[in-house]
């Protein structure tokens, strides 16, 4: 069996401030809707799992099939672990 490792390169978007819990997003409720259009569920992947969202709801992560990294072939989308984190309030 073969680990192939993938490395990236930070991406800094133009993203509105996000600040407090769920980066100021609408807190979790019984009625499903998209968690932060745009930036965590993006036209552009694929999400490939659930959120997971820290006890204080200051640290998001989650992963999702993106063409921005293709496999070393240059073939086919890769599966990227991203997170959002609150570090100064921001």
């Amino acid at each position: 069996m073969g680990i192939s490792q993938l490395l990236n390169a930070q991406i800094v978007h133009d993203f509105p401030p996000l600040k407090g819990e769920y980066l100021g997003q609408t807190t979790p409720d019984t009625i499903p809707e998209i968690f932060a259009k745009d930036i965590v569920s993006d036209s552009t992947w694929y999400e490939h799992s659930q959120l997971a969202i820290s006890p204080k709801g200051d640290e998001i992560y989650w992963s999702a099939f993106s063409g921005k990294y293709l496999r070393p072939d240059g073939e086919g989308k890769t599966q990227q672990i991203y997170y959002s984190k609150i570090e100064n309030e921001k």
